[in-house]
């Protein structure tokens, strides 16, 4: 009989009990795997390709079957529909006494039972694609199950959240995995923070959150500036490694929206925004009042960290005093700072603003209670356009500085060139301004 398109290639990488697979025709079609019985019991590895959503009853009987000495298996739905019974977890219950030396386990496009009697010799986990309409996955029997891994290094969850349900109740307490390496998610914003709440990441973990908005990209009154500070878990105290960070890069560019913050010992929390393309090429006014937004919200994300290193590339020329003052204001131990600013309007006046903002000191009465950077010792500013004002604002911000007793040690300032430059006028100003710091160099290139 032949066999139906579908059942072309069931991927094996290792021998079938003595019965070798040419690596060059790794394949086998369902008909042989049925025969092959209990042949399947000395699989170590199966790989098996997308199989269309109607032929999914063929996956079944295959992970009901023992296999004791399966180390690796990934199986997958190509294009569920997005009502498919077929797809739900009761379909595929993986059992921990089926699969007892189980290390490496990948889904896609459809859920696997999960509660507390999980696979529990996991150490990686891949859960990818889930589309259909029906939340058939508890999220206190999926925490369960990611306890019951003691041993689990690296979990990716991609577009899955469809699965996840909190109809019935929310776990009482988040799932710790303390051996947890490497933490993958993208999703959208309320799963991203729904699972970094409960989710337990060791501070000596990489966590990696990139967020889906390309939905909410089209609604354009979106503010997106406190993007980054709501996938996080309200208490840090489940995602310790914010904690940790003494280093954050913050890139706000035509193609890249992320924020990447590092521990001394070089763990990273990244986040990543993936938004509709009509904002990433949409006009440049729009980009920069969304960096504005992203300025002002900063502290928001990283209110419990200790950063002590900062760097931000972005298009700041709408970025405000107020908002500049609002974002580092929560920064109280930022000793080094590099700002890069990538507008091409006149006049530098995103970086103005920071100045202004820099110098700033509150009454007693004022609602903006701290002042940016107390701690501010090391300074690069790159990339705005040259201008006498910006110049003159930058004096009056050191100065300041220096008679409160928050002196910046070293300056180093590159800016664009304007084409009414007096390089007279420039000498003077870098004459002047080296004698407000320790350490100077500023320059306009021809």
């Amino acid at each position: 009989m032949a066999a139906a398109p579908h059942q072309e290639e069931l991927m094996f990488t290792k021998t079938l009990d003595g019965l070798d697979l040419p690596y060059t025709d790794d394949h086998i079609t369902f008909p042989i795997l049925l025969a092959l019985g209990l042949k399947l019991e000395t699989v170590t590895t199966l790989n098996i390709p997308p199989i269309p959503s109607d032929e999914l009853g063929i996956l079944i009987p295959l992970v009901a079957k023992r296999m004791p000495f399966l180390e690796e298996l990934g199986i997958a739905c190509d294009n569920p529909y997005p009502f498919d019974p077929l797809c739900s977890p009761d379909k595929y219950p993986l059992l921990a006494s089926y699969f007892p030396s189980l290390k490496t386990l990948r889904v896609s496009g459809l859920a696997v039972t999960m509660s507390s009697n999980f696979v529990s010799t996991l150490r990686h986990l891949e859960l990818k694609n889930f589309t259909c309409v029906e939340r058939c996955l508890l999220l206190t029997d999926f925490m369960a199950a990611m306890e019951s891994c003691p041993e689990l290094e690296t979990l990716e969850i991609r577009n899955y959240g469809r699965a996840f349900s909190t109809d019935t109740e929310q776990p009482e307490r988040p799932a710790i995995l303390r051996n947890l390496r490497k933490l993958v998610i993208e999703d959208s914003p309320p799963v991203l923070s729904l699972l970094t709440t409960f989710l337990y990441t060791p501070p000596t973990a990489n966590v990696h959150l990139i967020v889906d908005m390309k939905d909410s990209s089209r609604e354009h009154d979106y503010d997106f500036g406190d993007t980054f500070a709501c996938v996080l878990p309200d208490d840090t105290a489940t995602l310790p490694l914010l904690q940790e960070i003494t280093a954050i890069e913050v890139n706000l560019t035509e193609n890249t929206y992320q924020l990447v913050g590092e521990t001394p010992l070089h763990n990273k929390l990244i986040i990543d925004i993936d938004m509709d393309a009509a904002i990433k090429e949409g006009p440049p006014a729009k980009r920069a009042e969304l960096f504005d937004s992203t300025i002002r919200n900063l502290s928001l994300a990283l209110y419990d960290s200790p950063v002590m290193v900062a760097s931000l590339t972005g298009d700041f020329s709408s970025t405000t005093p107020e908002s500049w003052h609002r974002g580092l204001g929560g920064l109280a131990v930022l000793m080094k700072l590099q700002i890069v600013d990538t507008s091409t309007s006149d006049g530098g006046d995103g970086v103005r603003a920071f100045f202004e903002a820099l110098a700033f000191q509150p009454g007693p009465t004022d609602e903006r209670q701290m002042t940016a950077c107390p701690s501010l010792e090391v300074l690069a500013v790159r990339g705005a356009r040259y201008s006498r004002s910006l110049m003159e604002e930058i004096g009056k911000s050191l100065r300041r500085r220096a008679e409160d007793g928050m002196k910046v040690q070293s300056l180093w300032v590159e800016l664009r060139p304007d084409d009414a430059l007096d390089r007279t006028e420039l000498a003077k100003s870098r004459s002047e301004l080296s004698e407000l710091v320790d350490a100077c160099y500023i320059d306009v290139p021809e």
